[in-house]
């Protein structure tokens, strides 16, 4: 073999060698771009939480802390409801959480009917100071799905925001208190069923029908965790059933003949 046909083999070969390289490349940028895309996609189709807050510092810090949780798609923080219906992030908005404030002048009917104005079909839920039964009750008749008060651990705001996003609803323990502490209530009655065995299994299986976990049944009722896991376990060997979702049925069943008896 001769030098120039050898210098020529070499030539031949780091040029498909580059080649290579750069198809290589080609293909990692092409992999690269598709990945990009689909996380965009991702991202476009995941629900949003969005906070109505007109308090800079209080949105701020909200913001902070939600974006750190895993559980929550997204979260976003808006000013003004206006600001949020103009946004992006409006059109895959699962639910609107109002902070309110008395300073601010505002209330749940309020932000029901400008709710209503721009996305009549949207859930809401409300962030207050206070959790006056009144207020809470205003709330819930203004169509609220929940009512969360600021003395609530972020851990358990969390866990009360995803069982809205999820479709359930959520009230404060002073709205049950005071509805059982007036006889004259036409929405639940104050009588123990003779299926449990006290007051307080009762209300424990009733939230269990709106699906609630046993972290808000405890904060709802004012018991400890671990008292509302044996009220449970005592429910479910009662009525004979392997299941939360068992007890829901029958419990909804049986509280609806009561009230409608």
């Amino acid at each position: 073999m001769n030098i120039a046909h050898a210098h020529d083999m070499k030539r031949t070969e780091y040029k498909y060698t580059k080649e290579n390289i750069i198809r290589e490349n080609e293909k990692d940028d092409l992999s690269l771009c598709r990945l990009e895309e689909e996380k965009n996609n991702i991202s476009k189709s995941l629900s949003c939480i969005a906070l109505i807050e007109p308090r800079v510092l209080r949105a701020e810090c909200m913001y902070k802390s939600f974006i750190e949780v895993k559980s929550i798609d997204r979260f976003s923080v808006h000013c003004r409801l206006s600001d949020w219906a103009s946004s992006e992030e409006s059109a895959r908005t699962s639910l609107v959480l109002f902070s309110l404030s008395k300073v601010y002048g505002s209330s749940s009917e309020a932000a029901s009917q400008e709710l209503a104005k721009l996305r009549p079909a949207m859930r809401f839920a409300i962030l207050s100071d206070t959790d006056e039964p009144n207020d809470v009750r205003a709330a819930m008749q203004a169509g609220a799905q929940g009512y969360l008060s600021t003395d609530l651990s972020f851990e358990v705001m969390v866990q009360i925001l995803l069982l809205l996003e999820a479709g359930g609803t959520y009230a404060p323990a002073s709205r049950f208190l005071n509805l059982y502490a007036d006889p004259k209530s036409n929405e639940f009655s104050g009588k123990t069923d003779s299926v449990f065995a006290s007051h307080r299994q009762m209300l424990v299986a009733r939230a269990m029908c709106k699906g609630a976990p046993n972290k808000i049944i405890a904060y709802q009722l004012g018991m400890c965790e671990s008292t509302v896991k044996v009220h449970v376990r005592n429910i479910m060997k009662k009525l004979n059933v392997r299941n939360r979702t068992e007890v829901a049925l029958w419990a909804t069943q049986r509280f609806a003949d009561a009230e409608n008896g």
